[in-house]
């Protein structure tokens, strides 16, 4: 947020890639294997690039030029739903009533987060929303297919490295096909959208030993709660958030579908 005081998100989504590209490659002497690099996994690794962050960043960003951010972090919210699919159908894993059940509730909870109204005299195409179901589908599916590639590379600094550099690259490409080469990049801004991305980028990181060491089923809905720690930072750290009560059913709904998903009976 306080990056776009200062820059608009194309150039603060590259800025944010760029950071973490180079925070993961200055310690790879010490942890990537040589074999790596011609690996089929990396082949993975660079497509899941592709998907996240740069496609769905893009898909995103103009969802959020068109209906706005309400609709747009609603639609986002359904990332898990297409993951957990693919999952079930690519790696054959388990998912009953009871992780339904879960996924539900967070996502119930999730969307309540957006506060989703269709402004009054607002006026856009119903084609629009596949931006942002196209965002959230790109964010799901990379999901099972980085599970794929750790399996062969069982390192999530490395497969965070190659997808950061893919979409890195991606995103300049589109930096120059919009025209927007010689545009000024100040350094306030970029210096921001850096601390998000590499945040962002430790993230995925994360979430890949997430994916390498257990299931998407699990994984995906659990690191689908940005909204939700968005609002507690907004609240707690920059003082931009006040909490209600529709905060505190959102925490409920998220807490009580986490459980359900992640319990198991013994």
């Amino acid at each position: 947020r306080r990056g776009l005081d200062h820059m608009d998100g194309g150039r603060g989504a590259l800025s944010g890639s760029a950071a973490s590209v180079r925070v993961f490659a200055a310690p790879g002497p010490l942890y990537i294997e040589a074999a790596w690099w011609t690996a089929p996994a990396t082949l993975i690794f660079v497509l899941c690039g592709c998907f996240m962050p740069a496609i769905s960043t893009m898909l995103a960003i103009r969802s959020v030029g068109i209906v706005g951010p309400g609709l747009s972090s609603a639609m986002g919210s359904f990332g898990p739903f297409f993951a957990i699919l693919l999952a079930a159908g690519v790696l054959d894993e388990p998912f009953g009533l009871r992780e339904a059940s879960g996924l539900a509730r967070m996502t119930s909870g999730l969307i309540l987060t957006a506060g989703v109204r269709r402004v009054s005299g607002a006026d856009w195409p119903s084609w629009a929303r596949g931006f942002g179901l196209g965002a959230a589908f790109f964010r799901g599916a990379f999901q099972p297919l980085a599970k794929i590639g750790l399996e062969e590379v069982p390192s999530p600094l490395f497969a965070a490295l190659v997808m950061s550099a893919v979409s890195a690259a991606l995103l300049a490409a589109r930096q120059l096909a919009v025209g927007r080469r010689g545009q000024a990049w100040p350094r306030a801004g970029a210096l921001w959208y850096a601390g998000a991305g590499i945040l962002n980028g430790l993230g995925i990181v994360a979430l890949n030993a997430a994916l390498g060491a257990g299931r998407v089923s699990i994984a995906a809905p659990l690191s689908s709660t940005p909204p939700l720690w968005a609002l507690f930072f907004g609240a707690v750290v920059f003082r931009s958030e006040r909490i209600t009560t529709r905060h505190l059913l959102v925490a409920a709904l998220v807490v009580a579908g986490a459980a359900l998903i992640v319990w198991r009976p013994q």
